[in-house]
C-alpha cells in the first residue's frame, strides 16, 4: 500500500530553475503548508498525490510528496473521514523533509527506463528509483526502503542495513501517484 511505503520514506523537494531563456520555477504553498511548483524543465519536479488509502474503518488518508528543483523533498499526510479524501481534512502535516539528488537513467529488470535518486535524511542515505510514465504518473518500487548507513537503522520494518547494491531495479506500475496541482 502507498501508506506503508511512504510512511517508511517520506519525500519532499523544492527548488528553482532558469537560464537559457527558461522561466524560473516558482513555488506555491497550499492552505495546508505543502510547497509545490507548477512548471519546471524536469518531469519529476512538483507535487504528487497518492490514492486515498484506508487507515481504519472511519479514517482515510492520502500522501502528497514534493520534489523541488533545489533538491528539497517533503512528504505530507492528510487525513479524512470520507473514502474519497475530499473536502477539509481532519488533520494534516509534514511527515518528512529531506534533500534528494538525481542519479542516472537505467534499464530496469522489467525493461522500462527508470531514474535513480538518493534521499538524505540526518546523514542516512536512501537509494531508490522512480519512473514518470507516458500518462504522467509517478511510480516507485513496492516496499521502497533501501537504506545505507554505517550503523543499524531502526525503521518501519525493524533494524536493517541496506547498501547501493540492494537498490531495487523494479518499478511497481500498479500503485502510482498523480500530479497534485494547487
Amino acid at each position: 500500500m502507498f501508506f506503508s511505503f511512504f510512511a517508511t520514506i517520506v519525500i519532499s523537494a523544492c527548488g528553482g530553475g532558469g537560464g537559457d531563456g527558461e522561466t524560473a520555477a516558482t513555488s506555491t504553498t497550499d492552505a495546508y503548508g505543502t510547497s509545490c511548483i507548477q512548471s519546471s524543465t524536469s518531469e519529476l519536479h512538483g507535487c504528487w498525490q497518492s490514492t486515498c488509502e484506508t487507515i481504519d474503518t472511519t479514517l482515510y488518508s492520502k500522501l502528497i510528496i514534493s520534489f523541488l528543483p533545489d533538491g528539497a523533498y517533503s512528504t505530507n499526510i492528510r487525513t479524512y473521514k470520507n473514502a474519497d479524501c475530499t473536502g477539509e481534512p481532519l488533520g494534516y502535516g509534514q511527515l518528512l523533509s529531506e534533500t534528494y539528488t538525481l542519479g542516472s537513467d537505467f534499464l530496469s529488470s522489467t525493461g522500462t527506463t527508470a531514474t535513480q535518486y538518493n534521499l538524505s535524511n540526518s546523514g542516512t542515505l536512501g537509494y531508490s528509483i522512480f519512473d514518470v510514465t507516458a500518462s504522467g504518473n509517478l511510480c516507485f518500487p513496492t516496499l521502497d526502503y533501501k537504506w545505507e548507513t554505517s550503523s543499524t537503522v531502526i525503521g518501519y520494518f525493524g533494524p536493517s542495513i541496506f547498501t547501493e547494491s540492494l537498490r531495487t531495479d523494479t518499478v511497481n506500475y500498479s500503485e502510482c501517484m498523480t500530479r497534485y496541482l494547487i
